[in-house]
């Protein structure tokens, strides 16, 4: 079937019709307002599925964003009504000493009465997806620390603005790396490279898009930081500290970005219909917590996860990818056998000595090599590593370097 072109109106008047559900005032009913759900629902499907920007790199960036979107619609509209279920936090101040509140955090009453006061609460929520902040913010120690209360707005965004030279310089060095790699050609298959050349495509794949994420979250920091709509302590690093990647399970919970974390809690494991006839997460666990429970657990998330990555690439690859899936259903079976294997390789499991991270690390770095070629294969197939063009990493390479005299590209 012949796509249509994308369209960034619709895309927009998607996310505004988000928007619109959170700002509703408490007074309507929640049974009424799980039908923006509808169109919400139609465009995402006519845009991930049904049109094309004519560009393999950009269908794929802008899939995903859409995909992720309709997920959090899933949530946001549909499940669950975040006007009664979530609240904000407030840090008190700790003046003299006289509060002796731990974090100085209290919870406010919901959305607020004017309009403004519900569109500053919608924001807030929207660009929170890690719960930074709200009543389902995790436990200290799960996500990246905030930044300290006395971080200033200029030092932060001098910091950021530092963050984001280097990760355009990532960015560069994932685009040179991958256009020298000739693992990384238009319908080459990385599973028939060396084990070398195969490491360095996962490499390139992955450092690409850790650069690209997180530049796009850095400009969201800087901009909306700089314009006083949030504070520096609302904008935590994205991702954690690679050091603590010494297990798959760590890599996973602790080092890479959390941005689905909300719409894959980890106790969803059957559905109810309620009185409204609509179906919601019953957040009660099947048994007690064990062994079968954990598994049931991880595998679940990572299946969720599966499918929307899957999802999003429907756009570039004119079907949907289960290599995907099979890729993140993969890992719970790695992350189940650490439990059993750490506490007999490492002295430590919770806090392992240098030595025994190294090793770690390497462990995590060859698993990835092993089973990331997976939806690497799929990228390659479709050339989007060779139709970079408007990606910043060739701008840089082919544009902006030969004018001071650096050459970089293959051409």
């Amino acid at each position: 079937m012949e796509k249509c072109p994308y369209s960034p109106f619709l895309h927009i008047f998607c996310q505004f019709l988000v928007f619109t559900t959170l700002i509703l005032p408490p007074s309507f009913p929640s049974s009424l307002r799980r039908l923006f759900f509808i169109p919400i629902a139609a465009i995402t499907y006519h845009l991930a599925f049904r049109s094309s920007t004519g560009d393999v790199f950009t269908d794929f960036g802008v899939a995903s964003g859409i995909i992720s979107q309709g997920v959090v619609a899933l949530d946001f509209v549909l499940l669950h009504d975040p006007r009664f279920e979530l609240r904000q936090k407030k840090r008190r101040e700790l003046a003299k000493g006289k509060d002796k509140g731990e974090q100085g955090d209290t919870l406010d009453g919901g959305p607020g009465k004017t309009l403004m006061e519900r569109v500053a609460w919608a924001f807030s929520l929207l660009v929170n997806p890690r719960g930074y902040g709200w009543s389902n913010e995790p436990a200290p120690g799960i996500l990246p620390p905030r930044p300290p209360a006395n971080l200033t707005r200029p030092r932060f965004l001098i910091n950021q603005l530092l963050k984001l030279l280097f990760l355009v310089s990532l960015e560069v060095a994932a685009y040179v790396l991958n256009d020298y790699n000739p693992t990384m050609r238009r319908n080459s298959v990385i599973w028939h490279s060396s084990w070398p050349l195969r490491a360095i495509a996962v490499l390139g794949a992955c450092a690409a898009g850790y650069a690209r994420i997180n530049m796009c979250y850095c400009l969201s920091a800087i901009i909306t930081v700089a314009l006083g709509l949030s504070e520096p302590q609302g904008w935590p690093n994205l991702y954690g500290n690679i050091w603590d990647a010494w297990s798959v399970g760590m890599f996973w919970s602790r080092v890479w970005h959390q941005m689905l974390r909300r719409v894959s809690p980890p106790n969803f494991f059957f559905v109810k219909f309620q009185s409204s006839c609509f179906l919601t997460f019953n957040f009660q666990p099947l048994c007690q917590r064990n062994m079968v429970y954990d598994f049931l657990r991880l595998f679940v998330v990572f299946l969720v996860s599966g499918i929307i990555h899957g999802a999003g690439g429907y756009m570039t690859l004119d079907a949907f990818d289960f290599n995907f899936v099979l890729f993140f259903i993969l890992q719970p079976p790695v992350i189940v056998l650490e439990k059993f294997a750490l506490p007999l390789l490492f002295s430590d499991p919770k806090n392992p000595n240098t030595f025994e991270r190294l090793f770690g690390i390497g462990f995590v770095l060859g698993w990835f090599t092993l089973t990331a070629p997976l939806f690497v294969d799929s990228m390659i197939r479709v050339g989007l590593f060779e139709d970079e063009k408007g990606t910043l990493g060739y701008l840089v390479v082919n544009y902006l370097l030969p004018r001071v005299g650096i050459e970089l590209g293959r051409s």
